[in-house]
């Protein structure tokens, strides 16, 4: 992407210098939590830590926690933020794919405005790699992660236009697909290589 002709600080650690026209917002006021109810033939949906967030049976269906009753599972649609509170820490934070239901312990959040989910999917996943998110976690055990939505609604997140959120989701998904490519070729090559 062409760079922006002026920059300011962002006053956020893990963001460092936006362009200087950007705003910075706090989530709360750009995303609202969602509680839905399940509906008649909801499949289980699970956020991984990939940042995909899709129908259980689409990946894998073993190894998983199974619940008798999914007392508090709530349903999820097919475009909503979904952060894992649990597992933000490790990436697991992703737009839902599909329909279907999930655990309590997903945030499914819906824009109150022009906000991309996709675009702030990336942004909130950037956080967690930075190490931001699990800077902000008050448990003493290492790895014991509660990225609840209060904590969330108070993170301020960047605001580009409309327009630009979808040009750098455009952007990162064509860079992401050309190194998956990249990926696939190495494997290949390495894989004829041990044939050899």
């Amino acid at each position: 992407m062409t760079k922006y002709p002026t920059y300011k600080d962002s006053g956020i650690e893990w963001l460092g210098q936006i362009p200087t026209h950007w705003e910075m917002l706090k989530a709360k006021y750009m995303f609202q939590k969602n509680k839905r109810e399940v509906q008649d033939g909801d499949k289980v949906i699970t956020c991984f830590r990939d940042g995909q967030v899709t129908l259980r049976e689409n990946r894998r269906t073993t190894g998983f926690t199974e619940s008798i009753t999914e007392i508090g599972y709530q349903g999820i649609r097919k475009g909503d933020l979904v952060i894992h509170q649990m597992d933000a820490f490790a990436g697991a934070i992703g737009v839902s794919d599909a329909d279907g239901k999930g655990t309590s312990v997903y945030h499914c959040c819906t824009p109150k405005g022009e906000y991309l989910t996709y675009y702030y999917a990336h942004v909130i996943r950037e956080m967690a790699l930075k190490g931001y998110i699990q800077s902000l976690y008050r448990g003493i055990r290492e790895r014991s992660s509660d990225f609840n939505y209060v904590t969330f609604g108070n993170c301020l997140l960047p605001v580009p236009s409309p327009s630009e959120q979808r040009q750098i989701v455009a952007y990162l998904d064509y860079k992401s697909n050309k190194i998956n490519e990249r990926i696939c070729q190495r494997e290949r090559e390495s894989y004829k290589l041990y044939l050899n």
